[in-house]
This record gives C-alpha cells, sequence and structure tokens, in this order.
C-alpha cells in the first residue's frame, strides 16, 4: 500500500513545491529501500534520471562534498569529516546514475576501497531545484545508520528536515 501511495503524494508535493516554496525531500532509504527498477518505472523525480546499481558497501569510505555550500551540508548542521564516523555496514546504496539530467547536482561523492568496487561514486545525495522548492534524492543508508544511534546521520536527517528553511 506505501508504494502506490508514495506515486501520488510524489505527484501533488511536486505541484506543491513548484507553487509555495516547499522543499520537496524524497528519502527513499529511511524505512523502505526502493529498487532501482522501481524508481525507473515510476520516474519519480522531476526531470529524467536513473537509479543505478551504484553502491558504496564500506562505511569507512571517504566522503567528500563536492557542493560544500549546500544547505543539505550547512544547517543547522555542519557535515564535516566527523559526520561520516562510526557509520555501519555500508555507505548506501542505489544510487542515481551518473547520465542523470544536468538540472540534477551532487552533494557528495565517495569512493569505496574493495576491489571489485573501484571508482569514485556520485549520485548518494543528490539536490535538484524545482519550481520554488528542492527536490533531493538520498542514497546514503538512512534506515540502517539512524536505528544504530549515527551521529552524522541525526545531523543529515536535520539538515533535510531544515531544508525548507534554507535560502537556495
Amino acid at each position: 500500500m506505501a508504494r502506490p501511495l508514495m506515486s501520488l503524494f510524489s505527484y501533488r508535493t511536486y505541484a506543491l513545491s513548484a507553487r509555495w516554496c516547499l522543499p520537496l525531500t524524497l528519502v527513499w532509504s529511511i524505512r523502505w529501500p526502493v529498487t532501482g527498477f522501481e524508481f525507473n518505472d515510476a520516474q519519480y523525480g522531476p526531470y529524467p534520471a536513473k537509479v543505478s546499481a551504484n553502491r558504496v558497501t564500506d562505511e569507512n569510505a571517504a566522503v567528500q562534498a563536492v557542493a560544500a555550500h549546500s544547505p543539505l551540508l550547512t544547517t543547522p548542521n555542519e557535515i564535516g569529516e566527523a559526520a561520516w564516523k562510526n557509520w555501519v555496514q555500508e555507505r548506501g546504496t542505489y544510487f542515481l546514475a551518473a547520465d542523470k539530467d544536468s538540472r540534477y547536482r551532487d552533494v557528495l561523492q565517495m569512493e569505496d576501497n574493495f576491489p571489485y568496487n573501484k571508482g569514485v561514486k556520485t549520485g548518494a545525495l543528490v539536490e535538484a531545484n524545482y519550481g520554488k522548492g528542492r527536490w533531493v534524492y538520498v542514497g546514503l543508508g538512512l534506515w540502517r545508520q539512524l536505528p544504530s544511534g549515527t551521529d552524522g546521520a541525526y545531523q543529515l536527517l536535520a539538515n533535510l528536515i531544515s531544508l525548507g528553511r534554507a535560502s537556495r
């Protein structure tokens, strides 16, 4: 029942976001991880994008801010190196593919140290302006970090929730 409602919710939230400056924050991985096929078939985002099989499974992998001034990383919490400490099991899964529409902006990049998953990965935290609002894709494993009490995950969640108060 939750998945069909998500489609309806996405459509209605786009309309609200475009008209009244409400942030549109899709946090896929907090409770029900969405598989790439489901996202790709439904096209939940405001612009063309596909979810890839990209993931970073090393919970200690280095994370680099590529949009350091994004409110997602600054308001109300400064998300720095300390926020990525003590993560459990993985950084995230099902990142947006690199060939997404140019209106999407990557906020982070990271690199897994495992030999079969080499290379820099983007698409874990992505934002796009939409009307007067903002759309956010979260491929980070918050669904695993929040129950584990990971400080940085809670700081990031607070930033996501506060996004409507931050300037674009």
